[in-house]
């Protein structure tokens, strides 16, 4: 946390030791050639890190913010080496949604700033479990060269079975839908059409 020293009192800082407040620190600062050394009072004081200012009452909060990042894939959704035409190694690069774990200090009024600022998403979200440590990244998202992503393979898997079973779907007649590999963006855009609430998982639209 975030802290700027104030100059104080003897009388302060007595008072603050008689109530245990450990705040208000007595130094004392040696000159060279002087016998006694010069005796000085300061007052701890925690700065709201978005106004800059002390503020009393200031605490951390920790925020676990969603930011947009890129990687690269090397392999299909069901992990097979994503290939060109011509039997190269294809790489592409994927947008998804991180995660970054932060914290900052904020005074009562800044807090109730930030509080005002999420209500609205507060009010829209619906509770869930602790992420588990994972910062949401690359590392824990894997879908380069490491395991494949488990949600987004069972999404496949629904898209498939949709695919092959509803009479309602934009497969033509001289089309098969494949059992492993990349799903047409046409296909995967008309199953979020008709399952608005079964999303591809980890993905940007």
């Amino acid at each position: 946390m975030a802290t700027k020293p104030v100059p104080a009192t003897e009388a302060e800082y007595t008072k603050a030791q008689e109530v245990g407040d450990t705040s208000v620190q007595r130094v004392e600062v040696p000159i060279p050639g002087v016998t006694e050394p010069v005796i000085q009072f300061f007052k701890v004081e925690y700065v709201d890190d978005l106004t800059g200012k002390p503020e009393e009452g200031t605490e951390t909060v920790q925020l676990r913010v969603p930011v947009e990042k890129e990687e690269e894939v090397t392999e299909t959704d069901d992990g097979e080496p994503l290939r060109n035409r011509d039997g190269t190694d294809k790489i592409t690069v994927r947008k998804y949604i991180g995660y970054e774990n932060l914290e900052v200090d904020l005074g009562p009024t800044s807090f109730a700033k930030l509080e005002r600022a999420l209500a609205p998403f507060v009010t829209a979200a619906r509770p869930a479990a602790a992420p588990g440590g994972s910062t949401g990244g690359p590392g824990a998202r894997k879908t380069g060269k490491g395991a494949p992503n488990p949600d987004l393979a069972e999404w496949n898997r629904r898209v498939r079975d949709w695919l092959n079973n509803s009479p309602k779907t934009p497969v033509k007649k001289n089309e098969d839908v494949p059992p492993k590999g990349r799903i047409k963006a046409v296909w995967e855009a008309a199953y979020i059409e008709a399952h608005p609430e079964d999303p591809k998982p980890g993905t940007l639209a």
